[in-house]
């Protein structure tokens, strides 16, 4: 609390964002997010309270507006924009929201006073294709009037954040703009920042010619220990089969299911491998506790193969994926060599790495390098049969524990809404036999 009380001190602290808490925000008035609310709303009353409200409606949407967030960047769908903008609360776009039908819905109510169009999990890869004006193009080939898609990525999001001097172009205000070729390619000619030219279309871009310097222990943080082939057997009670609980993921967004199916017992063991399930290992990565937890997923990878990696959102503990032990464990030798990144395996062999050195969740690489390695990584887990409109962060949000419904930490599977922890397998305590 100390600290937020000196951050609401600075000038360039001009909102909270985001609170994600849902047990903490609905159904616990003393929780540490409540009370930092609290303290942002008595400092300072007119600040914009960012929050993450994933599928929240009903009475629980009525108690996120109550606490004092008036705002949502997550997924949205046509029900939920128009129940949370016709409730008061702000919406904010970003790119796997932003289709026909929920256009049709801005369109449809003239929401546009409401909505501001953003970037929130833009990947490097992507990066190299665009950034906010790729959301803007996306928005007006969904149906938003072109004017009206400019608007909501200007002045609208200007005027959620308090800025008054910025947004548009009118006497007075700050001279940040772009010249375009013409209003519907919106392709960037030329950008001005406080007047001045700092870029034309077909001029180099000039790049820091030197590494940014961190310190030596950045680049040694991931500590934990090398898995084994015995880390990754399951001795359970069954004779025949055994109920295990499932992650099953979507091909759009970080929403997950939680399933159950039945996985086949082979001389007292999980026969995981041929289950047509994905094997998941968090482990603790700091050298703080040493823990592992184990969760199954499904409609994640369809060939034999594995994902690691430690950016595991919000955590970051070092995380695989995968539909055989010996690419698991290839997997993470790799991803412990190189203290953190991205790594896909089929066979055993590595197919793709993205290296983030520092602190496992950083590139001190130019964009450039960085956008082909990790669009690699990319096209090797779609190799694998994953299907997502963002597969790196579909994955990488399997472990984050306030998104809905099932997600996992190093502590286990849990239910996001009622912090409840779920087995590996039902009904029965199993045991790992390393």
């Amino acid at each position: 609390m100390e600290e937020v009380k000196q951050l609401l001190k600075h000038p360039k602290v001009i909102a909270l964002g985001e609170a994600m808490n849902f047990n903490g925000i609905v159904n616990e008035p003393n929780s540490l997010i409540r009370q930092i609310l609290r303290e942002v709303q008595t400092d300072r009353p007119f600040m914009p309270l960012e929050g993450h409200v994933p599928r929240v409606s009903g009475l629980e949407l009525a108690k996120f507006l109550y606490a004092g967030l008036t705002a949502d960047h997550t997924h949205q769908s046509p029900e939920s924009i128009y129940e949370k903008i016709t409730n008061g609360m702000f919406l904010e776009f970003q790119k796997k929201s932003i289709t026909p039908e929920n256009i049709q819905v801005i369109v449809d109510n003239q929401f546009y006073e409401y909505m501001a169009l953003i970037t929130d999990d833009v990947m490097a890869d992507d990066l190299l294709e665009g950034h906010l004006d790729a959301n803007v193009r996306l928005a007006f080939s969904c149906g938003m009037p072109v004017e009206q898609a400019i608007y909501c990525a200007t002045y609208t999001p200007a005027r959620r954040m308090g800025f008054q001097d910025r947004g548009a172009i009118v006497p007075g205000f700050k001279a940040d703009f772009l010249l375009i070729d013409h209003i519907e390619s919106f392709t960037i000619e030329a950008v001005y920042k406080d007047g001045k030219l700092v870029h034309k279309r077909g001029t180099d871009i000039q790049f820091p010619t030197e590494k940014p310097v961190f310190p030596e222990h950045f680049y040694q943080s991931v500590h934990c220990r090398t898995l084994t082939s015995e880390d990754l057997r399951f001795k359970v009670k069954a004779t025949e089969k055994a109920i295990v609980n499932v992650i099953q993921i979507s091909e759009t967004g970080t929403f997950t299911e939680h399933v159950k199916r039945e996985v086949k017992v082979v001389d007292g063991f999980l026969d995981w491998e041929n289950s047509g399930l994905a094997l998941i290992v968090v482990m603790e990565r700091y050298g703080k506790t040493g823990n592992i937890a184990y969760g199954f997923v499904d409609k994640a990878l369809y060939e034999k193969g594995a994902v690691a990696t430690t950016w595991a959102h919000d955590h970051h503990n070092l995380m695989v994926m995968g539909t055989s032990s010996e690419d698991i464990l290839a997997a993470q030798k790799q991803l412990l060599d190189m203290q953190g990144g991205y790594v896909v395996t089929q066979g055993g062999i590595v197919q793709a790495v993205c290296p983030l050195p520092v602190g496992g969740i950083i590139s001190d690489a130019p964009i450039q390098e960085l956008g082909v390695q990790l669009k690699e990584v990319r096209q090797a887990m779609m190799k694998l049969g994953y299907r997502n409109s963002n597969e790196i962060m579909s994955f990488s949000t399997l472990s984050l524990p306030v998104s809905p419904i099932i997600k996992i930490t190093d502590k286990g599977m849990m239910n996001v809404r009622s912090q409840i922890m779920i087995p590996l397998v039902e009904d029965e305590e199993f045991e790992n036999t390393h």
